[in-house]
């Protein structure tokens, strides 16, 4: 071989490696693409790749969690299942419950429809042919009928009507015929009258007690209106409260020697005119009042009432000697004056009631005016004599227009203008009412007011205090309209103010001192500065400017909630 084969031989080895190499680096080329290829996921599943990857890693976890959920699920589903199946069965109970309880009440009703329907119907029918008449017993002693011509019920037999009957027990003819009945007479050993027995009989105008009838119950003809003539017997003794109580046409009760008890305790026994036989516990005038205790006790007086009776209805006193009146003596009447006598020594306000006085007239001797008058008592004037020791509050808490000192008091004072103080002038009681006055001024050296003293005072456009004045009680300075840019000036000594004091009115100013350590609630509630110009017909309307001597945190101590209809303006 010569030197030139062996060269080309040598070159084409080289070409033959290089070529192999090259293929091999192409090779590694493609395979590592390959790999980069399978390696990198693409960009839309990426996110895919990596919760699988994620689950994948945390395996156990996400099985445990897959598991928990499912069961949570699942209990939540029994646990509606089981309220919506206790609601459905609760709702179809009760609709059972309303259902069957109104089928009860409706059979009930109808069987008691047809029984009185039939009971009735027979009766009738019976009355008509004259064959009987209805009637029926009472307990074991007394039996009762009704005669259909006369609609008369008559009470037979001997003994005492059943004493428990009450109003939603009574009688059988009670319940059936109160509108039917128009007369009642009781045999004479029918011993007494049952309590409600024939209350609210609305057609009974005539009663016949028997002659030993002692009792008639409470409320045993109460509410019976049109209710005229009472015919008693000399065996009569007691009359329980409230036995004649809205019978507004009985005028006249006629009460035997021997009668021993009339209870006047919520009686209200309207316009009585009584008739008393004498000799007895109890004894009557000729104005048809009641006394007991040899004339000494007033119990029950017809003077003032709505119907002509022998006397002056504008002026009557209470006779001399009289030493007590018994509480509502004095009912739905109305009088002119009205004069207690100084035998009187204590009277108690709870004998008016529903009553109308315009001066009640209480002479040298009563000591004491005690007690709370009943509803709709209105007194315009009162005279305190100079005896008087003492007036519960309550007195000046209702309907009274004017009171006045007769003499010295030792309880009161008086000053120029009808103030009413206590007797050592350091408490301001009362402020008439009866006249409009416009400036009031509270005397020197006045400490409190009480509760009330000043209430409804809508007259009033001035107000002056004393710098004694630490006290204003309840309900006082309400629906005042002062002046206009008239500052109402607290005294600088005042501590406490009530409750609902200065409400409803009109006041441009209002100065408050420091030394104030309590408000009540309500204070100066719908007060504002508020003013109507005819002249111009504008109107203005202003918060009340209130000027405070203390800071804004004191302020807000006095009060729970403070009044916000109101400018606050303080010292500092």
């Amino acid at each position: 071989m010569t030197n030139e084969e062996k060269t080309m031989k040598k070159t084409e080895r080289k070409l033959a490696r290089e070529n192999r190499k090259q293929m091999r680096e192409m090779k590694k080329q493609e395979k590592a693409a390959k790999v980069a290829k399978t390696a990198e996921p693409r960009e839309k599943g990426k996110r895919m790749q990596q919760v699988r990857r994620m689950i994948g890693e945390n395996r156990t976890a996400v099985k445990r969690f897959a598991v928990a959920a499912v069961a949570l699920v699942l209990a939540a589903n029994v646990v509606m299942t089981c309220v919506f199946v206790a609601y459905s069965v609760r709702t179809r109970r009760q609709s059972e419950n309303n259902y069957y309880s109104n089928c009860w009440e409706i059979d009930d009703l109808r069987t008691q429809m047809e029984f009185d329907a039939d009971a009735i119907t027979s009766d009738l029918d019976a009355w008509k042919t004259g064959e009987s008449i209805f009637s029926g017993t009472i307990g074991d002693n007394l039996t009762w009928e009704i005669d259909p011509e006369t609609a008369e019920l008559t009470i037979h037999g001997a003994g005492e009507m059943d004493s428990t009957f009450d109003e939603n027990r009574r009688p059988a003819f009670g319940m059936l015929y109160s509108d039917y009945v128009r007369s009642v007479v009781l045999d004479d050993s029918v011993r007494s009258i049952a309590p409600y027995a024939f209350k609210d009989f609305t057609a009974l105008d005539s009663v016949k007690l028997g002659a030993k009838t002692a009792v008639i119950g409470e409320n045993a003809f109460s509410g019976c209106r049109v209710l005229i003539d009472v015919t008693t017997s000399n065996g009569l003794k007691t009359i329980e409260r409230d036995a004649f109580y809205g019978c507004d046409s009985l005028r006249s009760l006629r009460l035997p020697k021997g009668f021993e008890s009339y209870e006047t305790a919520n009686s209200k026994s309207t316009n009585i005119f009584f008739t008393v036989a004498k000799g007895g516990a109890y004894s009557s005038d000729s104005f048809g009042c009641l006394y007991k205790d040899d004339g000494k006790t007033l119990v029950s007086c017809p003077v003032g009432a709505s119907y002509n009776y022998n006397g002056d209805p504008e002026n009557w006193g209470v006779p001399n000697g009289v030493t007590k009146i018994e509480h509502e003596c004095f009912i739905d009447g109305e009088i002119k004056k009205l004069t207690i006598p100084g035998s009187v020594k204590s009277l108690d306000l709870a004998a008016f009631d529903n009553w109308t006085v315009r001066e009640l007239s209480l002479q040298n001797g009563v000591k004491e005016l005690v007690g709370t008058p009943g509803a709709n008592v209105n007194f315009s004037k009162i005279v305190l004599p100079k005896s008087i020791e003492r007036v519960d509050e309550e007195l000046f808490d209702s309907d009274v227009f004017d009171i006045e000192l007769s003499g010295k008091s030792k309880a009161f004072w008086a000053d120029s203008n009808g103030l009413i103080y206590s007797a050592d002038k350091k408490e301001l009681v009362f402020v008439p009412r009866a006249c409009e006055i416009a400036t009031l001024r509270v005397a020197e050296g006045t400490e409190r007011i009480r509760d009330n003293a000043t209430d409804g005072m809508c007259s009033l456009t001035m107000v002056s205090l004393p710098d004694s004045l630490t006290v204003i009680g309840d309900n006082n300075f309400n629906s005042i309209c002062l002046e206009k840019g008239v500052t109402f000036k607290l005294p600088a000594h005042l501590t406490y103010i009530g409750d609902n004091c200065l409400q409803f009115g009109r006041i441009s100013k209002i100065t408050v001192p420091s030394s104030v350590r309590s408000i009540g609630d309500n204070f100066l509630r719908e007060t504002s500065d508020n003013w109507y110009d005819e002249d111009t017909d504008t109107f203005t309307e202003n918060l009340t400017k209130v000027e405070y001597e203390g800071s804004q945190e004191e302020w807000e101590d006095l009060f729970f909630d403070s009044p916000d209809n109101v400018k606050v303006i303080f010292a500092d």
